[in-house]
């Protein structure tokens, strides 16, 4: 990610809009950042000082993904620097009481800071466009060809365009399901916040949204978001579980 920046920042926005940080996106500033980051995540897996350790990987990430967008290209990653915070919140308020059940809160905390960017995202459709938002999928075909039409650039495949050709000709036949996936989809987004309340809810949630993410994927020829990484995480793997499991055996040891 850091690679793709710029050493510009034409469209300031977040911690940007208070100072560039230009510097840590020069030819050498990018190798220092890399270092830096790299160590604050090794230092982060042993646990070692780790409130600092998450109160510096929490500014990096607002500095590198305010830095990313402001260069005009959108790829919500920032659920990231969310998920830092969250898990810095555990740490800290585990520093301040002992009783704090860190191995639980730790992730729950990561997965309200996922629910919350996914409902977010619904609710700003629905500011914006309202349920009018569903019928937009004949729109979807110019960013179709958009999308592969870049692929075919970058690789030179001619497949790519007869892809496009394919994907743009089924929106025109399937209007309808496109139209309930959408709302499908919005649905999903907009009413996420439920996830955080039921591990069977968040699950549901969870296969819900990959497979929204994989029909973006293959349909608009768009990558897997990068806030699906940690939805699949948190959603769908049963770390809660697995922390209360960790947390018994460790009191049962002692």
């Amino acid at each position: 990610m850091i690679g793709k920046c710029n050493e510009s920042c034409p469209f300031p926005t977040g911690i940007c809009t208070l100072y560039s940080f230009s510097i840590f996106f020069t030819s050498v500033g990018k190798v220092i950042l890399s270092i830096a980051i790299i160590s604050g995540v090794v230092m982060y897996i042993f646990e070692i000082k780790i409130i600092c350790t998450l109160l510096f990987l929490f500014l990096i990430s607002c500095i590198v993904m305010s830095y990313y967008e402001s260069s005009g290209i959108f790829s919500r990653a920032t659920v990231f620097s969310v998920i830092l915070f969250g898990q810095l919140m555990a740490y800290s308020i585990r520093h301040y009481n002992v009783d704090f059940d860190l191995r639980y809160w730790r992730i729950q905390y990561s997965v309200q800071a996922v629910a919350a960017c996914y409902t977010l995202a619904g609710i700003s459709k629905f500011y914006a466009s309202g349920w009018g938002w569903i019928n937009v999928g004949p729109l979807f075909s110019l960013q179709i060809i958009k999308n592969y039409t870049f692929l075919y650039s970058d690789t030179g495949a001619i497949s790519y365009i007869d892809h496009a050709k394919s994907m743009v000709n089924e929106l025109t036949i399937h209007k309808l399901s496109l139209t309930i996936m959408l709302a499908i989809s919005l649905i999903l987004e907009s009413f996420c916040f439920l996830a955080v309340f039921n591990k069977y809810v968040k699950i549901i949630f969870g296969i819900g949204l990959l497979l929204m993410h994989i029909g973006i994927a293959v349909i608009l020829g768009i990558g897997i978001s990068a806030i699906a990484f940690p939805m699949c995480i948190f959603f769908l793997i049963p770390f809660d579980r697995l922390a209360i499991m960790l947390g018994r055996s460790s009191v049962q040891s002692a």
